[in-house]
């Protein structure tokens, strides 16, 4: 048993997109989204394939599992890339402060060693004028 006229009807549906709207993505006439949907008639395996790789979606998911919203719209997914990306910008941003840190502690130590040579330099002077 195909889920396939089912699935469109879903995606369809969450997606807001009428049996025409959708007919017209894919070349269609609306009568043949509505034969789909109710299991009249089945789609060119052509067909099948443009509307998986449309919603980016696998043949497996298309035909043989019922789609959920979150399926339809890779939520999933797109939360597990999500979490990746802040996870390496985290890093990102985590390494930018360490670089920025040690380079005032650098900058800091710089300037102690500036402020100790000017120093030792006043004594010089005041230890020659004496």
């Amino acid at each position: 048993m195909s889920y396939f006229g089912r699935n469109i009807r879903k995606i369809r549906n969450a997606k807001k997109i009428s049996q025409t709207a959708f007919a017209d993505l894919f070349n269609l006439k609306r009568g043949s989204i509505g034969a789909y949907e109710e299991g009249r008639a089945e789609a060119k395996i052509d067909t099948i394939i443009e509307i998986a790789d449309y919603f980016q979606l696998s043949l497996d998911q298309l035909l043989r599992k019922e789609l959920t919203i979150n399926g339809i719209y890779h939520i999933h997914e797109r939360s597990r890339k999500i979490a990746e990306i802040k996870k390496q910008e985290g890093a990102e941003q985590e390494n930018n402060y360490l670089k920025k840190a040690d380079l005032e502690q650098d900058l800091s130590a710089g300037n102690r060693l500036k402020a100790i040579e000017e120093r030792l330099a006043e004594i010089e002077k005041f230890l020659k004028s004496k």
